[in-house]
C-alpha cells in the first residue's frame, strides 16, 4: 500500500494475511463494494443474498422487534 501523511511524506506499507485480508475488506467500503458483492452463484452466493433480503424484509416490517432482539 502506498500512501501519504497528513505532512505530505509518502510511504509503503506491505500486508500479508488476516491483516491483508481486513485491509481489502475495509478498502472495498470506500469503493461502495460489500461482502456478497463478490460471492458468486457457485458458491452459494445465491443462497446468502437471499437470506439478507429476508433479513432485510423482517426489518423493514418491523424495526423495534428487529432492534430488540438484537440487544
Amino acid at each position: 500500500v502506498e500512501a501519504q501523511r497528513l505532512n505530505g511524506k509518502k510511504f509503503k506499507v506491505k500486508y500479508e494475511g488476516w491483516v491483508a485480508r481486513i485491509f481489502q475488506h475495509e478498502y472495498d467500503h470506500l469503493d461502495g463494494t460489500v461482502y456478497i458483492d463478490k460471492l458468486e452463484p457457485e458458491e452459494d452466493g445465491g443462497k446468502v443474498k437471499a437470506r439478507l433480503a429476508e433479513l432485510v424484509d423482517e426489518y423493514n416490517a418491523n424495526p423495534l422487534n428487529v432492534q430488540a432482539a438484537a440487544l
